[in-house]
């Protein structure tokens, strides 16, 4: 097996052949084949700096030897704006050998290690699976820190403890049980803020810090919030929504904002018509769209760039195919017609 897998390698273009969409593949295929010479042949990588290259490095790591890796393919070659993902302590040493790191996924039981409130040039930080986190307090140690995500971080219970910090975007997923998002009034900096939970306030105008966000992300846990006082968020610029009830109420708001990207989740009957007063919208993603009607319309939104549809259908791509502009990506969407209109550089099918 192991001679049929560097075969294999040996017909895998190289880094200055892989086109945007072949380098990501062709790392991912080396990981997989692993190995020597599959190291050898993702170290030819290793100053790529497409960005979707360097995702497929980050996830690579874990296949491999953690510092024969990192000394053949990360270190020296890790820029500002690249994530790295750390799951033990032995990637944990390695931190001060990364003086550009500036975004770190931490997963694992670690707490808030040392190691990291160390690395002050961190400006992202998302904290996964770990328990051990009630206090957040000692992120003020991180001058930079401007993104903060919390995945599955049980043990917080009270957002109070991010008082203090430069924050400009929040994430928050799965927390153990319903936090109150009060506290976050205290963030003077926050613009961005996604969440994936039962909040204690029910309701947009609630939340007093509300009208600052220019990004507000509503995931499947968030259902329960009302979007009332959405017509005072008039710096919005991104906006993800997943009940019915939530978009009604962001149709009857009218346009009182000038919105790039609309996130449509779990909507069963989307009427795409009615979001041609957002006439600055670039980007239009749907999930579970059991029925799309007048996808037609969107031909009248001038600064479009972007469908996606995930787990929607049936839908009819042919009024899009026209639009030479936009570009149409399906995700697990299994009653689509239209798709032989597209030239292949227009629509991306996962």
């Amino acid at each position: 097996m192991a001679k049929a897998g560097e075969l294999v390698l040996e017909l895998l273009p190289g880094p200055d052949e892989a086109t945007e969409r072949e380098a990501p593949a062709v790392v991912r295929t080396a990981r997989l084949i692993g190995g020597d010479a599959a190291l050898e042949f993702i170290r030819r990588f290793r100053t790529d700096q497409r960005l979707s290259v360097r995702s497929e490095l980050n996830l690579a790591w874990p296949s491999f030897d953690t510092i024969e890796f990192f000394e053949a393919v990360l270190e020296g070659t890790v820029e500002a704006g690249q994530m790295l993902t750390v799951d033990h302590v032995e990637k944990l040493a390695l931190l001060p050998r990364l003086p550009q790191l500036t975004m770190l996924l931490l997963n694992g039981n670690h707490g808030i290690p040392p190691a990291v409130l160390a690395h002050s040039p961190l400006e992202h930080l998302t904290l996964g699976h770990n328990d051990l986190i009630s206090d957040l307090s000692p992120l003020r140690e991180l001058p930079h820190l401007r993104s903060l995500a919390l995945n599955r971080c049980r043990a917080v219970t009270d957002l109070a403890t991010l008082s203090g910090l430069p924050l400009n975007q929040l994430y928050i997923y799965e927390p153990l049980r319903e936090l109150s998002l009060a506290p976050l009034s205290e963030l003077p900096d926050l613009r961005q803020l996604i969440f994936d939970f039962a909040a204690v306030e029910t309701s947009l105008n609630q939340l007093d810090f509300a009208p600052r966000l220019t990004g507000l992300g509503l995931l499947q846990d968030a259902c329960a919030m009302n979007l009332a006082g959405l017509e005072a968020l008039t710096s919005l610029e991104w906006l993800t929504i997943n009940t019915e009830q939530q978009w009604r109420t962001f149709l009857s708001a009218g346009t009182f904002c000038t919105l790039a990207r609309l996130q449509i989740l779990d909507v069963p009957h989307v009427d795409l018509a009615a979001v041609l007063p957002h006439q600055g919208l670039t980007s239009l993603f749907l999930t579970k769209a059991q029925q799309v009607d007048h996808l037609g319309a969107l031909a009248e939104l001038p600064a479009l760039k972007y469908v996606g549809f995930s787990r929607c259908g049936p839908v009819d791509l042919t009024p899009l195919a026209p639009l030479n502009g936009v570009e149409v990506r399906l995700f697990d969407c299994d009653q689509v017609v239209g798709t032989s209109l597209f030239p292949s550089d227009r629509l991306l099918i996962d």
